[in-house]
């Protein structure tokens, strides 16, 4: 969350620049500097966390020659950009987004702190060329509405006449300032579809989940902890409480949580009651995915574990809820639960075709490898397709694997581009270099 507090410098000069600074306006030359949001997404749900991409161009020619620093502290630009909707408010979850570690980056001052602006490519406009920065935020809007940000600006001085200072150096003998208003971005905020469907607890957003046995119970009637594990696009850190799962043959006696900005975990206390050969049931989580506009039914794999009959009595409570657990367990085996079906016999055939159709196309890809580079890059595309959840290979297949494989996304998008160069006689990647960015992204 970005912080709202001001140290006394930065506070006196806003102050001052509210007071007396100009908005730029010239009629027949067009401003150094520009300052514009980038396109939004065609549709927005209340609680979706939506990246706000604001994107500031100056002309570096004109700060060279004329700019005049701001502040007295050292930046790499002498301008300031302002971002109203950085500042916390009731129910709005904002966050700035690193920059990438690999590209170039600037510090310039954002409001009352000093942030990594990302460079981004130049571009032409009225006559002259900006160099480019970039500001990454992620906004989440909680309600539904016709919802607008402020309008974000870039302040800066100038002068027309300069004197060197034997001590100080150049000085500005006209100093004046101004300021550049971008468009403010508009949302028509739509509400969740209606009804939401059993198990939604309001968590909005791209999710992967996967289940891990923290410790494992030895006999009946040991506790343990299973760990649900939710990654994705979402606000993960705002994610609600995971209602408490029901898990035939265990019994959870509570959830605690662990959460932060790329993961949340939600860690059940779990109480075995069967002996054998059993498994903990996939554990189930719904979400709204606002990329494709609908729910989404996801739930973790079952996970295989051995207890053993209890060798010494149990607690009072403990035995009661053994007892409920067989007496459920003789009931259902006669007589199967409807919902059971109904939710989790889908759930799991459903991720059975998944890792087929993607066992399939890693054996394409396996394939294709003897081949020229036109069927390894389709073969490639054909996997991330599958193991994204995508129809076929698009700009929707990049943002559902960053959600799902947040780590690896990167080196698969390096080893897709480098297949596209080869087709025309760029240096092709090798055999191990392609398995292994499938062994890293867990594609095959």
């Amino acid at each position: 969350m970005v912080s709202s507090r001001r140290d006394g410098a930065w506070s006196a000069a806003w102050f001052v620049w509210l007071v007396v600074a100009p908005v730029h306006a010239q009629s027949s030359e067009a401003p150094p500097f520009f300052v514009e949001v980038l396109p939004l997404p065609p549709r927005v749900f209340a609680q979706q966390v939506v990246e706000v991409v604001l994107q500031v161009g100056y002309d570096p020619g004109f700060v060279r020659s004329s700019a005049v620093p701001m502040f007295a502290q050292p930046l790499d630009q002498p301008f300031q950009v302002l971002v109203p909707w950085l500042a916390a408010e009731p129910g709005r979850f904002v966050a700035v987004v690193p920059p990438p570690s690999t590209g170039r980056t600037q510090r310039i001052a954002v409001g009352d702190q000093v942030l990594q602006l990302a460079s981004a490519a130049p571009v032409e406009r009225a006559g002259r060329t900006f160099q480019v920065l970039q500001l990454v935020t992620s906004v989440r809007l909680p309600s539904p509405g016709t919802v607008a940000l402020a309008e974000p600006q870039v302040r800066y001085a100038f002068a027309t006449k300069f004197v060197e200072d034997f001590l100080r150096g150049r000085q500005a003998v006209d100093r004046q300032e101004a300021t550049v208003v971008g468009r403010a971005p508009r949302w028509t905020v739509e509400p969740l579809p209606a009804p939401a469907p059993e198990g939604f607890h309001g968590a909005v957003g791209t999710f992967t989940v996967e289940a891990v046995l923290a410790s494992r119970p030895t006999a009946v009637g040991d506790a343990f902890t299973v760990e649900v594990v939710v990654r994705g696009s979402g606000d993960l850190a705002g994610l609600p409480p995971l209602p408490t799962p029901r898990l035939p043959g265990f019994h959870v006696q509570g959830v605690a949580e662990r959460r932060g900005p790329d993961r949340t975990v939600f860690a059940l206390d779990v109480l075995a009651l069967r002996a054998g050969a059993v498994a903990v049931p996939p554990v189930p989580f719904v979400a709204f995915d606002p990329v494709r506009a609908a729910y989404e039914a996801l739930a973790t794999e079952a996970l295989p574990i051995v207890v053993a009959a209890a060798t010494a009595p149990l607690p009072e409570r403990i035995a009661r809820l053994v007892e409920a657990d067989a007496a459920a367990e003789a009931k259902s085996s006669s007589h199967p639960s409807p919902a059971w079906i109904a939710v989790f016999v889908p759930l799991l055939a459903a991720a059975g075709r998944r890792r087929r159709q993607r066992r399939r196309t890693h054996a394409a890809l396996q394939a294709a490898l003897a081949g020229d580079a036109v069927g390894v890059l389709a073969a490639f595309e054909a996997l991330l397709a599958v193991c994204a959840g995508t129809k076929s290979f698009d700009a929707g297949t990049w943002e559902r694997l960053a959600a799902k494989r947040p780590t690896a996304v990167a080196a698969m998008r390096d080893l897709h581009a480098r297949l596209d160069q080869a087709r025309f006689g760029g240096a092709r990647p090798t055999v191990a270099e392609v398995e292994a960015v499938v062994a890293a992204g867990r594609l095959g």
